[in-house]
């Protein structure tokens, strides 16, 4: 394998939980009005209370370099040379099934929670398309260059998924727990990638074992006695 799926059964087993249960939480929070939507009022409030040109200005920056279609678009590039150097289909086929997690995931979210962003547009936000795929993309990159180096891999998982949803909020084209949200659905769906492509390429690597364990058996068989 040219990626690495990373932490014990048991481990993984209590990071879906744990992230499960603030999906669960934040979508309660909405529900009801509770304290989250109280606190992202409040952090909008700060936010427009407090104009600060220089820091506003490069979050505009942060968020445009965000924007998912050319990230996913410059993610697609990277990858397929990539692929091409390694000769190997598992790095397409690994940002091809996140990429295909990630729009389903976040467009099934935004419709089915319905929840307006704070411009007032009507564009629905919850959960924030730009965060879950600046954490998507991260992880889909750092698990094909750097799999073993892990605290590369954690520097890069926090801080660059951290800039744009800092800068989303600052720029007030979320709320505070629509980036929340993006934070917790796509590791789940980075998971779920890994999971899928490691099962799918080992199906088809126990499949030809038997083969080729069996040829020079069936090759012995077939020699003619002297």
């Amino acid at each position: 394998m040219v990626f690495r799926g990373g932490g014990r059964p048991r481990r993984r087993g209590w990071t879906v939980g744990l992230l499960l249960l603030g999906l669960l939480f934040l979508l309660e929070q909405l529900h009801f009005g509770g304290p989250v939507v109280r606190a992202d009022t409040a952090t909008r409030a700060w936010v427009l209370g407090h104009p600060l040109p220089v820091i506003h200005s490069l979050a505009e920056l942060i968020a445009d370099l965000a924007n998912p279609p050319s990230v996913l678009a410059l993610m697609l590039v990277g990858v397929v040379a990539l692929a091409l150097w390694r000769r190997s289909w598992q790095p397409l086929a690994l940002a091809g099934t996140a990429i295909v997690m990630l729009m389903v995931a976040v467009f099934s979210l935004k419709n089915l929670v319905g929840r307006p962003g704070p411009l007032g547009d009507g564009a629905l936000a919850w959960p924030s398309g730009h965060t879950t795929t600046s954490v998507v993309v991260c992880g889909v990159l750092t698990q094909l260059l750097c799999a073993e180096h892990r605290r590369v891999r954690t520097a890069i998982m926090v801080v660059v998924p951290g800039l744009v949803g800092v800068a989303l909020v600052l720029r007030n084209y979320h709320w505070a727990s629509d980036v929340v949200a993006g934070w917790l659905v796509a590791p789940l769906l980075l998971m779920a990638a890994v999971a899928l492509v490691r099962w799918a390429f080992g199906a088809v690597r126990r499949r030809a074992e038997p083969n080729t364990a069996e040829g020079p058996q069936l090759h012995a068989s077939r020699r003619v006695p002297s």
